[in-house]
């Protein structure tokens, strides 16, 4: 069993290898290209989300038993080709998901006690109290949309600050109804998006989405930018149909979270005081860097014991 590391994963995951007597080489800068070449020296291959792996690198795959992400989110592997070879693929969505559940509450606070417009001015020496009365989050009614290892940990975590959680995932049968659906889009005061992205969740919010809301909303969203359509999002903050919005992740990143930092509409969402920005680092904590290489050095146990009897 030999192992290939393409991303930075933390040391400890490699010293549980070494424990371990499992055989890995760490490769963090040579190209695609060159690893594609190299990929059947391998019986399995950690990743963050340094490239793509599509068919193409797939294909050549003669040996590959594994794909592992490190993270959450799959869309960077073509996993429904690589089933064809029987190659497993998995992630460590458990590692962040305390982080990210968190993070969304920051985001929501922020937002509701205008935390970070008032800092600003503060800042630029503008001392303005009445102008930034806010809101508190007990009593607020929030749905949520996608109830996997983030959406659970962020209900739990608003039900302790006393609020109402609706809970909409398509997935799930006790939380797909339509019945559910037009509960949230009656009494949500906020809405945090927790899905997966696919295809099918390509703009699942946008206007058509905002507009079956009654009340005027707030919009966290910590899942992936595409999502939700920018563009859509800033027609509703000029209409004041949506009163905030918390984003973590951006439509115009890359599949390497890099961002193209020439868009329009970022140069909108980076003016607008109703919006608070992070650079995609929802998930990364101190805390869940650990995590992740434990889960991620777990999962591997558990395929070659399922496998190879290799313990």
């Amino acid at each position: 069993m030999k192992i290939l590391i393409v991303d930075k994963i933390h040391s400890s995951f490699n010293n549980f290898l070494k424990k371990a007597n499992i055989d890995y080489e760490v490769n963090l800068y040579d190209p695609k290209s060159k690893i594609h070449r190299l990929i059947n020296e391998f019986d399995g291959i950690v990743i963050r989300s340094r490239f793509v792996i599509d068919k193409e690198f797939i294909h050549n795959c003669k040996n590959l038993k594994f794909i592992a992400r490190a993270g959450s989110g799959m869309e960077n592997i073509d996993s429904q080709y690589a089933k064809k070879y029987d190659i497993q693929c998995f992630n460590t969505a458990e590692g962040n998901s305390e982080a990210v559940a968190q993070h969304c509450i920051c985001l929501i606070i922020s937002l509701l006690k205008n935390i970070t417009k008032s800092s600003l001015e503060i800042k630029s020496k503008i001392w303005l109290r009445e102008e930034n009365r806010g809101f508190e989050i007990n009593k607020k009614t929030i749905g949520i949309f996608g109830y996997g290892n983030v959406g659970k940990k962020l209900a739990n975590y608003l039900l302790l600050f006393g609020c109402k959680i609706i809970i909409y995932d398509k997935n799930k049968e006790e939380f797909n109804s339509n019945k559910i659906l037009q509960k949230i889009y009656d009494e949500s005061d906020i809405i945090s998006l927790n899905i997966n992205y696919d295809k099918s969740n390509y703009h699942f919010c946008d206007d058509n989405f905002i507009s079956k809301f009654k009340k005027n909303i707030y919009i966290i969203n910590t899942s992936r930018g595409k999502c939700l359509s920018t563009k859509d999002l800033i027609l509703n903050i000029k209409k004041g149909k949506v009163v905030g919005a918390g984003l973590d992740v951006l439509e115009d990143e890359n599949s390497n979270f890099e961002l193209n930092k020439n868009s329009k509409d970022l140069n909108f969402l980076n003016k607008c005081d109703k919006v608070i920005l992070t650079p995609h680092v929802a998930g990364l904590t101190y805390e869940s860097d650990k995590k992740i290489s434990e889960i991620l050095f777990k999962k591997i146990v558990k395929i070659l014991k399922q496998n190879w009897q290799y313990f």
